[in-house]
């Protein structure tokens, strides 16, 4: 086990994020974890574009539900037809901070294809924008994979009817950077989760990654290339995987395009593997593993490896 309960087995200490002041965007945020890659996004969204719905077909936002409280849930404003089935993931933000809309612009665009998102921390208001807004982040709480558990608790005793047709069958652990650790640790062992992925995200501790072997279902890890802090862990735990699993790297550092509208690259990468791994989508698996298929991930310049499917 781990001596810190943060991360769980996988254990992600929160570290300095470097200069966490002033009027820097927060797209800054891989430069202070290795540097700002070549598709690094720039400059500020607008208040608009923080919570564009989506490009999927369902358009969503963010709320909460009294029964679940400290979480905030992403899903479809309206709730799709009942043919839809909705698989559910629970996601641990950047930092286990305590804050469900560290991500908004991301997790929007993945609920609008027909996903209900569990983040951990109640809502914050708008994103942060700048490094002081990151600095603000620092002196809120951090999460416990706890707090994963408890959501897919939730869920599987009948919360978020009221969100639509959910499908139990298809419930996904992921998180950021140190969510992405507490994502792994509540999958472990743990037959209700069926997926997991990693956002800017890979084992810290490496007398876990072993324990790696022992999972059964399949694994996406995303990361933002060579400048991204956490780039070796990932590659470092996608090579022990013993099951279906696939790897992107954008050149974008340790921020991702998680702050550009829509999620910007790294949205439209995640929707596609959810939508070929959860709903056996052929032109979404293309996207993900063929080069030559059109708005392939590697005609984006993501470098992609996959294994075992």
């Amino acid at each position: 086990g781990s001596s810190a309960p943060k991360g769980g087995l996988w254990d992600t200490p929160l570290g300095a994020v470097g200069n966490a002041a002033g009027n820097i965007p927060i797209t800054a945020l891989g430069a202070a974890f290795g540097g700002a890659g070549a598709e690094a996004p720039k400059g500020k969204l607008s208040p608009e574009e923080l919570v564009h719905p989506g490009t999927g077909p369902y358009p969503a936002h963010y709320t909460t539900d009294p029964s679940l409280p400290d979480k905030t849930i992403y899903a479809p404003m309206t709730p799709p037809p009942a043919s839809v089935k909705m698989p559910v993931i629970v996601w641990g933000e950047g930092g286990c901070f305590k804050t469900g809309t560290f991500y908004a612009p991301f997790l929007i665009e993945l609920a609008s294809h027909g996903y209900v998102i569990l983040a951990n921390g109640p809502p914050t208001g708008s994103p942060p924008t700048t490094m002081a807004d990151m600095g603000k982040l620092m002196q809120t709480p951090q999460t416990k994979v706890s707090d994963l558990l408890d959501s897919i608790d939730w869920v599987v005793k009948g919360g978020g009817k009221k969100f639509g047709s959910l499908d139990l069958e298809r419930i996904a652990t992921a998180g950021q950077s140190c969510g992405g650790t507490e994502a792994l640790s509540a999958a472990y062992k743990n037959d209700k989760v069926k997926l997991t992925f990693l956002v800017n995200s890979g084992t810290l501790n490496a007398e876990a990654r072993p324990w790696l072997r022992e999972f059964k279902y399949p694994v996406g890890i995303f990361n933002g290339g060579p400048k991204d802090i956490a780039y070796a862990n990932g590659v470092a735990d996608y090579e022990v995987l013993q099951l279906p699993a696939f790897m992107a790297n954008l050149d974008t550092g340790h921020g991702g395009t998680l702050f550009a509208k829509n999620g910007g690259k790294f949205g439209k990468a995640v929707s596609s593997f959810l939508e070929w791994t959860f709903r056996g989508d052929q032109k979404s698996k293309a996207i993900c593993l063929d080069p030559k298929a059109p708005g392939s991930l590697v005609s984006e310049n993501w470098n992609v490896s996959a294994k075992g499917w």
